[in-house]
């Protein structure tokens, strides 16, 4: 049996980028080149490596890990440019929500879609809480992560019933 000898596009052209993105980002921080505003661009080269890794890749599991990369390079465009107030020591919940919605929405074949959901509400609380939002902080707010993980729980028992449910009325 003869190895196959074909170059995976998605990975030569992924680690080309983060060369490239690499070397450049070097340059700039040895202050060999100056970019204006590069500094806080860069993020679009993890968006352009993961959209080229979602849009070349012939696996699913390499098309939702593309996903995946392009989402983490918003979130740091975000954090890059501090827009709606976010920036590192308060986004990071975000990131946990991304990973929820990416859970939710293209579930790999061992996850449990619905994980995703408690995911979502414990990302939700930690964002609330670290923004300060409604005058949340962590000593008041611990209940409400309860009642959203319990939230969670119940949407998640009722959904799986409902197929159950709906049979035994017809």
């Amino acid at each position: 049996m003869e190895p196959d000898t074909r170059i995976d596009r998605s990975v030569l052209g992924f680690g080309v980028a983060l060369v490239l993105a690499g070397l450049i980002l070097t340059l700039v921080q040895l202050d060999l080149i100056e970019l204006e505003g590069f500094g806080r661009l860069w993020p679009f080269f993890v968006i352009g490596a993961g959209a080229w890794q979602l849009v070349n890749a012939k696996k699913a599991r390499k098309r939702r890990a593309g996903l995946w990369i392009a989402l983490v390079g918003v979130w740091l465009l975000v954090n890059s440019l501090q827009l709606f107030g976010l920036f590192w020591h308060n986004s990071w919940p975000v990131l946990m929500i991304l990973l929820a919605l990416l859970r939710i929405g293209w579930p790999d074949e061992n996850e449990d879609r619905w994980g995703g959901l408690v995911l979502l509400s414990v990302g939700t609380w930690l964002l609330l809480v670290v923004t300060n939002t409604f005058g949340l902080e962590w000593r008041t707010a611990w209940p409400l992560l309860l009642v959203l993980v319990g939230l969670s729980m119940v949407v998640r028992a009722v959904v799986q019933a409902l197929p159950t449910l709906l049979g035994d009325r017809s």
